[in-house]
């Protein structure tokens, strides 16, 4: 999965080739932070270059951790740690700046999210595994799509994956048994999902969806955004997005002109 914004205690990191940019929660002040290499991910304070160094955001300063071996597709927080998926399907948790492996997927690995005692991943096959972290044990293997799950997220006790042609399931985790199904029509790509305040939003090529989740799981139609966004995030009903021509906005205000940003959100379709 790509992430390209993140936030983090009042602010909004964005990253733009070489630069991390940084919007306080209002969009009232504009930081730069230079780096010499390009940035390719960030979530929460942590981000990547593309020597595959992590990296911690303090303040205005960019903290070492460690050096990966592989380019990750994903990054989940739990509690103070830190777990890391990387494109062949190896998952890592950081510990005293020391990557750790954790459990193997034997394929492209496209979201990790931990519930409890279990690190849930998804995968270029369409499939989802319950890995146990304490017993160091698979407990199951969910088989939800043809093809791959693009994204995957997590609101209260239900698990939303995704799939590229505009798939969408919910599953409840404490059952681990799917309970809705919702299918976004007349789009060729849908690029990712993402959860703020029982909200999903969902990225597709041709415009933005938003759902309320229900407590059911039913993900009930709010609004569309009718242009494709490269990458966005929700924070106290402020949206902060990078539209296709690779200009920032907040709401409705052009922050900035020119972004620098890829499209590499199918790049695990290679691999």
């Amino acid at each position: 999965m790509f992430s390209k914004i993140s936030y983090y205690r009042n602010n909004f990191y964005i990253l733009s080739g070489t630069h991390i940019i940084i919007l306080d929660s209002n969009a009232n002040e504009l930081k730069r932070i230079n780096h010499e290499l390009e940035v390719v991910f960030i979530k929460y304070n942590y981000l990547i270059d593309r020597n595959k160094c992590l990296y911690k955001l303090e303040n205005l300063n960019l903290k070492f951790i460690c050096a990966i071996k592989k380019m990750i597709s994903n990054m989940f927080k739990d509690n103070e740690d830190i777990y890391l998926v990387d494109r062949f399907g190896d998952i890592y948790k950081i510990y005293e700046s020391t990557v750790v492996f954790v459990c193997g997927n034997m394929c492209f690995t496209t979201g990790i999210l931990i519930y409890n005692d279990n690190i849930i991943s998804s995968d270029k096959y369409g499939r989802i595994k319950i890995y146990h972290k304490i017993h160091k044990k698979i407990l199951n293997y969910l088989f939800l799509f043809n093809s791959p799950i693009t994204s995957l997220d997590m609101n209260n006790d239900f698990i939303i994956a995704s799939e590229i042609n505009g798939n969408i399931k919910v599953l409840d985790l404490k059952n681990m048994n799917e309970l809705t199904f919702h299918k976004i029509e007349d789009i060729k790509i849908l690029k990712k999902i993402m959860v703020f305040d029982e909200k999903l939003m969902v990225l597709c090529d041709k415009g933005t969806f938003v759902f309320e989740i229900d407590v059911n799981g039913k993900l009930i139609f709010l609004k569309k955004y009718d242009f494709e966004m490269k990458d966005s995030i929700m924070e106290n009903n402020n949206l902060l997005f990078i539209d296709i021509d690779n200009m920032l906005w907040f709401n409705d205000i052009k922050v900035l002109e020119t972004i620098q940003s890829t499209d590499d959100y199918i790049g695990f379709l290679n691999y």
